[in-house]
């Protein structure tokens, strides 16, 4: 938290028995692929950060339960994250994410 971090190793994929990461407060522009390999996780905090996207393998994270992403600049979130069955929890304020308005 708060590391000031701009970028993870993509060597940070071999870390596969995480339950919990939090890299809020940093400079994250975006997550490497890897990320999907952290298959035990069940809370993702990347509250601000700088992420514009998310990598489409977030949606192998199938223990994933609370995803945290305000304070970011995206401006969608990949279809994958339908695959997440256990996330109960997603927060995205403070963002503009016009793939997810409402239909007229």
């Amino acid at each position: 938290e708060d590391t000031n971090l701009t970028a993870l190793p993509k060597e940070i994929g071999n870390l596969t028995n995480l339950t919990n990461i939090n890299l809020q407060h940093n400079k994250l522009t975006g997550l490497p692929p890897g990320i999907g390999n952290f298959r035990k996780l069940t809370e993702l905090d990347l509250r601000f950060n700088r992420l514009i996207t998310i990598p489409p393998e977030i949606g192998r994270l199938v223990d994933l339960a609370k995803l945290n992403l305000p304070s970011n600049q995206l401006q969608n979130l990949p279809p994958e994250i339908g695959n997440l069955k256990k996330l109960v929890f997603l927060v995205t304020r403070q963002q503009y994410l016009p793939n997810l308005s409402n239909p007229a």
